[in-house]
């Protein structure tokens, strides 16, 4: 079982006690200041930024949107961290508002201390691109081409191949492809698709009000850390991070300044651990 260490109290307290380069990474979604809550006070996050470049020994990834996303960058940037990546998170639900509906929030990666490559960067062709149909270019032809493919491979039939010429033409400038059309896996792209979780209390599974889905956290600590790192969370709100890392083989350290959100952060956790055991 992973270990697992939870601190309900300041972020910022806590932090201060911890030793520079103590964790692998931080994954976490701290307050964008656009929320009418208490809780959600984007300036706390601004003053911990120093302290998470501090702690982390490679990665830093945040959650966030405009407008805050600049003012954070531009911290991130102060702070010696080097930008990584821009990932935009397509929710596809949208959220009302005043102006235009919002359907979108931003994922921003920091290496610490030098730039770093990604753990992972691959994954299932229909995990990453079929989610992204909604929101990729596509055309009628290549999703006719891919279905004909994966019937062919379920029915143990011969793929029908792109004529080398064809596929030099078409492929060259990705680096190459396999023989199928249809590669097993593909590369991530800076734009992720994934539902945000239903925010009801459905046996204490979601129940905050920012809860991002748990897909999207385990393929950024997939991305930044291997098996056995440590992550750490400074804002872990209900606990998805802290059951990603359980999922994955990380260690976890979480903090929670909301005592009702800390008791259902430790009971999701202890909840996931629990079905290990049952296993």
């Amino acid at each position: 079982m992973t270990t697992t260490t939870l601190y309900c109290g300041d972020c910022l307290e806590y932090m201060r006690t911890m030793d520079d380069s103590s964790v692998d990474a931080i994954v976490t979604d701290p307050p964008y200041g656009v929320l009418s809550a208490d809780w959600d006070n984007a300036e706390t996050t601004m003053l911990a930024i120093p302290e998470m470049c501090r702690v982390a020994r490679e990665f830093v990834a945040v959650f966030t949107q405009m407008p805050m996303l600049a003012e954070w960058h531009t911290k991130f940037i102060e702070c010696d961290a080097h930008y990584c990546e821009h990932i935009v998170w397509v929710k596809r639900q949208l959220a009302p508002s005043c102006r235009v509906s919002r359907g979108h929030e931003s994922i921003l990666i920091y290496s610490v201390g030098k730039r770093k490559l990604f753990y992972k960067t691959k994954g299932p062709y229909e995990d990453v691109r079929c989610p992204g149909l909604l929101t990729d270019i596509v055309t009628v032809k290549g999703i006719d081409r891919y279905i004909k493919d994966l019937r062919a491979k379920v029915n143990g039939t011969a793929v029908t191949k792109i004529s080398s010429t064809h596929r030099q033409q078409e492929f060259s400038r990705f680096g190459g492809c396999s023989e199928d059309r249809s590669a097993e896996f593909c590369n991530y792209s800076n734009c992720w698709s994934f539902y945000p979780p239903n925010t009801n209390n459905r046996n204490g599974e979601y129940v905050h009000q920012t809860a991002k889905p748990l897909g999207s956290i385990e393929r950024l600590i997939e991305m930044l850390t291997k098996p056995g790192a440590v992550v750490f969370d400074p804002f872990m709100g209900s606990g998805t991070t802290g059951i990603a890392c359980h999922n994955l083989g990380r260690k976890f350290i979480g903090c929670e300044l909301d005592k009702g959100y800390f008791e259902i952060a430790k009971d999701r956790i202890e909840a996931a651990q629990a079905q290990e055991r049952l296993l």
